[in-house]
């Protein structure tokens, strides 16, 4: 007989099944660039097309690796949401004009933070099925850091995205959809992260907030249908959103076919100045 967790797992593999070659159409759509947040997009369906097969095999067979693997997969899950949300930010960020943009190394330092909360949670995921209790109790307390992690980054992440906002007549109007998306992907990654914070603060790693052994239901509503929106919102976007094209001729400068009129007004205005000399 399946399982509710069994027809969860199924619905996710399922839905990332479908998603992977659109999320792969987008990347290509937009250019192979440095600056394509959707590539996270296409990491997270894959984490997720992986993690769910791990968790229908687990189910149909006792076998530990299978739980401790679909256990730090769903840990990890957060980290493409947020690096895509954050190139997402830096790519709009680069199609501002030049005096406008924030600063590179604040969103450099954004990322390494992503990255080292992702570590914690790969070590802290396969650290909780050891035997030894102390070194559980490292793997428990690792997973909590990373969670504190990802919790300081959605709110700096927010932070930025309101200052994007209040500079939204420097952004073209073909990132503009990118902004968009972000504003309503927030809320969405807070209730993802608060699932993950209570399944990790909760004294009982059986508790109703586990992925594991927790609620079906909590995890349904509160985990997967969060992330599948947030995907859903960021390929929309990709759909979407005019091709990203860098011209390094113009000071650095970023265009898209469609342009808002101030960038336009500024371009023109520097040609002129350029042709007087």
């Amino acid at each position: 007989m399946v399982t509710q967790r069994e027809d969860l797992s199924i619905a996710t593999l399922v839905y990332y099944i479908i998603l992977l070659p659109i999320a792969i159409y987008v990347i290509f759509r937009n250019g192979l660039s440095k600056k394509i947040g959707w590539i996270f997009v296409m990491l997270l369906a894959l984490v997720r097309i992986i993690g769910s097969a791990m968790q229908i095999a687990s189910t149909n067979n006792d076998n530990e690796s299978l739980t401790e693997g679909s256990l730090v997969l769903s840990n990890v899950g957060l980290s493409p949401l947020l690096l895509a949300t954050l190139w997402l930010l830096s790519r709009v960020n680069d199609s501002m004009p030049k005096q406008q943009r924030l600063n590179k190394l604040i969103l450099h330092l954004t990322q390494c933070a992503i990255s080292g909360a992702l570590v914690l949670a790969i070590i802290g995921g396969t650290k909780q099925f050891d035997d030894n209790p102390s070194t559980a109790a490292d793997g428990r307390k690792y997973t909590k850091i990373a969670i504190v992690i990802f919790l300081a980054v959605v709110i700096f992440l927010t932070l930025l995205t309101l200052v994007m906002v209040a500079k939204l007549r420097y952004i073209p109007a073909g990132e503009r959809s990118l902004i968009l998306a972000i504003i309503l992907s927030i809320p969405f990654l807070f209730v993802r992260l608060i699932y993950s914070m209570v399944g990790a603060f909760e004294s009982n790693p059986k508790s109703s907030f586990s992925s594991i052994y927790g609620s079906v239901v909590l995890q349904g509503f509160m985990s997967v249908m969060e992330e599948f929106i947030v995907v859903g919102i960021y390929l929309a976007a990709g759909l979407t959103v005019q091709k990203f094209v860098q011209d390094d001729e113009q000071q650095g400068k970023y265009s898209t076919t469609i342009q808002s009129e101030d960038t336009q007004y500024e371009f023109r205005e520097r040609q002129g100045m350029m042709s007087s000399h």
